[in-house]
């Protein structure tokens, strides 16, 4: 009972991490500022990887954002493939969760009268607007990538 007891001491710690690490990671994806170059270097990424075998195991997804680096970063060719379009693993990253964040957000936003939802970027939601056709390019690209 007592090493049961200690095992529970040990885990709260753990887990306080983590759930403040996905909050952490949630608050950066929603400060992430969508710019021109961005969009240039991701969409290069994304053709840099169509070539690049990608473990795609959802069981060991995290909504950690050095996490989600760090699973890139092991899989053979995919660090190289993103920083040859001039892209660090983590902005890939965080360009990468910010599209759908931001896809809602403008729906929201045209439904509730063109202004941001609550907590998004009106600069993302309108770089969104003007954009809407490349970012959905851009997932479609994302969807057809090759799994292991």
């Amino acid at each position: 009972m007592r090493n049961m007891m200690l095992a529970m001491v040990w885990l709260l710690p753990a887990a306080a991490l983590a759930e403040s690490a996905t909050e952490a990671s949630t608050r950066e994806v929603m400060a992430y500022r969508f710019t021109e170059s961005g969009l240039a270097r991701y969409a290069q990424g994304l053709k840099n990887l169509s070539g690049v075998k990608l473990n795609c195991d959802r069981s060991t997804s995290s909504l950690v954002i050095d996490d989600a680096v760090r699973r890139l970063d092991s899989q053979p060719g995919v660090k190289s493939a993103i920083q040859s379009a001039g892209m660090s693993t983590r902005e890939y990253v965080l360009f990468s969760w910010a599209i759908p964040y931001n896809m809602i957000a403008a729906t929201g936003a045209k439904e509730g009268g063109g202004a941001a939802p609550a907590g998004a970027q009106q600069a993302n939601v309108d770089f969104f607007r003007q954009h809407e056709a490349k970012f959905r390019e851009l997932t479609t690209q994302a969807s057809r990538l090759s799994c292991e």
